[in-house]
């Protein structure tokens, strides 16, 4: 039914001095109701719940309803988070996010949920969580002009918002509260609430979720120990992830004002540093193990390949340093994981997915005895010096033990270790 006159007049209070800050974008579709101070609430009856289904799951809840979010795994929970929250304080049913490649997807029944990966329901004990493809057959919706709408014929009213990351949940719930429209989308605008500008003043609230949401299932945990099973007793790990800052600016058709690269030889020349580097801190009869988003093939990092497809000279300097690599003799460590993906699938059409992927090469990098990377400003021309599934990695490498703590090489140039180690 309709809001009271009191609450209806609130509310619209509140939107209009939120709604000058730029952060909030609503659509609302299906029979207009009365505006209340410019606002116009549309309510409807929702769909009746088939009987195979719970009625509490379509008759009186409302949800909250994540989309798609361009950042990885390591990043998307801070998003998740939010959305998590939000929906706790508003008292909403939250809708798992699909997933895929390590990417939050908006609700898709042929994809796998946020929940087959990652412990939602432990992080969150108190929230009533649905799967995808639950809310999808009692509320079935389309994108329609870069807009979400209910399917035709379908009858329940959609709001979409692009909350700001200074907007807290405690601000946003009591708006949502039980009440008003049926499913509220939470959307992603790249310039102004990418998942990490949420790490900003987290509050302790959000914070808890984040680090619970960092907690694999059984299911993965298992997968990826099928793979650690086929190591050797010792290893060692180099993480080069080659897509620094300097060549992100340039896969993006920038180029760096002060410090351009050089497309025919940056790669090259950042091998060279890698290898020489490395070479350091182990012994010739070292198991060095390289994964690399440098590496092409089964189990190599496609996910920008779009963006390199008319810079000819950077792709064959890319390939000229992946041979070069190739020939110190280390193991591929992404065609190892290629490979075993492929041949054992965790789920069909998961065989080479890259979220799964990166979950095995950070528990790999874990557990090897001696780590060589790049977080460090004199590597971070060569290598990404703020990624976070490094940061991962550190993490439970100083805390598993001193022998990892102090077998963690964080620069390959200048042989940076940990304070306890050096």
């Amino acid at each position: 039914g309709h809001l009271c006159a009191k609450e209806m007049r609130l509310v619209g209070k509140a939107l209009a001095l939120l709604m000058p800050l730029g952060y909030f974008a609503a659509l609302h579709f299906g029979r207009r109701s009365p505006s209340v101070e410019g606002f116009p609430w549309q309510v409807q009856a929702a769909k009746a719940a088939p009987e195979s289904y719970s009625a509490w799951s379509y008759q009186a809840e409302r949800y909250i309803v994540m989309d798609e979010r361009a950042a990885g795994m390591h990043a998307n929970r801070f998003c998740v988070a939010y959305a998590m929250r939000l929906a706790t304080l508003a008292k909403r049913v939250f809708v798992v996010p699909s997933m895929q490649d390590g990417h939050v997807k908006f609700p898709n029944a042929t994809l796998r949920d946020v929940i087959d990966f990652w412990e939602l329901a432990a992080a969150a004990p108190g929230l009533r969580i649905m799967r995808a493809k639950e809310f999808l057959h009692s509320h079935p919706m389309e994108m329609q002009n870069n807009e979400w709408r209910p399917a035709p014929g379908a009858r329940f009213t959609v709001q979409q918002m692009f909350p700001s990351v200074s907007i807290r949940e405690k601000e946003l719930a009591p708006l949502f509260r039980e009440r008003g429209i049926d499913v509220l989308v939470l959307r992603e605008n790249l310039t102004k609430n990418v998942c990490l500008n949420y790490r900003r003043a987290m509050p302790r609230g959000r914070w808890n979720f984040v680090v619970d949401l960092a907690n694999p299932t059984a299911a993965l945990r298992r997968y990826a120990e099928g793979f650690l099973r086929t190591l050797p007793a010792k290893f060692t790990v180099v993480h080069w992830r080659s897509e620094s800052a300097h060549v992100w600016l340039r896969l993006r058709g920038v180029t760096h004002s002060k410090d351009p690269v050089n497309e025919t030889s940056h790669h090259q020349t950042c091998a060279r540093q890698v290898i020489n580097g490395t070479r350091q801190f182990i012994n010739a009869t070292d198991e060095v193990i390289l994964f690399s988003d440098v590496h092409r093939g089964v189990g190599g990092f496609a996910a920008h390949d779009y963006m390199w497809e008319n810079l000819t000279e950077f792709q064959a300097d890319r390939a000229a340093a992946e041979s070069m690599l190739m020939s110190t003799g280390w193991t591929n460590g992404d065609a190892l994981v290629g490979k075993y993906m492929s041949e054992n699938p965790m789920f069909p059409g998961y065989g080479a997915d890259i979220g799964i992927q990166s979950y095995i090469i950070e528990r790999a990098a874990i557990l090897a005895t001696n780590l060589i990377t790049c977080v460090q400003t004199d590597c971070a021309r060569c290598g990404l010096a703020e990624s976070m599934l490094v940061r991962t990695i550190l993490r439970d490498r100083w805390n598993k033990s001193n022998a990892t703590k102090c077998g963690t090489v964080l620069s390959w140039t200048s042989g940076a270790m940990h304070k306890d180690c050096q």
